[in-house]
């Protein structure tokens, strides 16, 4: 038998383990896919495939998840090729990297007056609003 190149071989991730909105479960999709052809065409060594589930590992943290790769999962081909195809579970939710401002947090503090002093919001006519309320 000789070492798998193809690591692409794995079908959907499981995603069982957490409750995944929709738009989650298609950039989890999306991501594993992107892996899957990072790595696909590369040798199927012990070193190329702890480097997929390092990088996997890292960027579904980017996305809020927690995840175990298992690299374990070995198939055969009819041409008795062993092929990797590693096996990703979600097992926890993380808080997302931010791209450094919360939004929500600063619309707050604006409305409260903590960055001008002044108490109020703008309305969706520019309009100055004194005490910040609905505002669509």
């Amino acid at each position: 038998m000789t070492n798998a190149t193809d690591l692409t071989q794995s079908a959907e991730p499981e995603m069982d383990e957490v409750e995944l909105l929709p738009s989650e479960r298609n950039e989890v999709i999306i991501l594993w896919a992107d892996i899957q052809r990072k790595y696909g065409d590369r040798p199927a060594n012990g070193i190329t495939v702890m480097e997929m589930v390092n990088e996997a590992t890292a960027r579904f943290l980017e996305l809020g998840f927690k995840v175990i790769i298992d690299p374990s999962n070995l198939e055969v081909t009819d041409n008795d090729e062993v092929v990797v195809s590693p096996v990703m579970y979600i097992v926890g939710r993380v808080e997302k990297k931010s791209d450094g401002h919360d939004h929500e947090r600063h619309s707050f503090e604006v409305q409260q007056g903590l960055e001008d002093g002044v108490e109020g919001a703008m309305g969706k006519n520019g309009q100055f609003l004194d005490r910040p309320g609905r505002i669509f």
